[in-house]
């Protein structure tokens, strides 16, 4: 499977994507739209299926704000946030378990932890 590195870029109500491997040019009017139209001039150029070629679509600047940059810190935040939301769980968990076990009712352990008394109960039946 070949694989290709799309640039993506702006100009004016299209967006363009320039394949530099094989000196290609495609548009579309919205980005969303962009990975299908470098596929498919790809797979026209080449006389393959669009599915078996590999793209790596990558952004040029906007207006000097380095796209990919910001993207994949934004990624790089999710997914510690979702670590540590994994961790918080856990450890909410064990909370719920410990103080119910201690007899605290339901509604005081959602009180103490930030929760409703049903998530609470929620916590407890996992």
């Amino acid at each position: 499977m070949a694989k290709f590195i799309v640039e993506v870029y702006r100009d004016g109500k299209w967006w363009m994507a320039d394949i530099a491997k094989l000196d290609l040019l495609t548009q579309a009017r919205r980005l969303a739209d962009i990975e299908h139209a470098a596929r498919e001039a790809i797979a026209v150029t080449l006389d393959v299926d669009s599915r078996d070629c590999e793209i790596e679509i990558r952004m040029r600047p906007i207006s000097e704000i380095d796209v990919d940059t910001m993207r994949a810190e934004i990624r790089r935040v999710h997914e510690a946030a979702s670590v540590l939301e994994r961790e918080a769980t856990v450890k909410s968990k064990e909370l719920t378990q410990r103080l119910a076990q201690a007899g605290v009712p339901l509604r005081d352990i959602g009180t103490i932890i930030g929760f409703s008394h049903q998530r609470a109960h929620q916590l407890l039946e996992r």
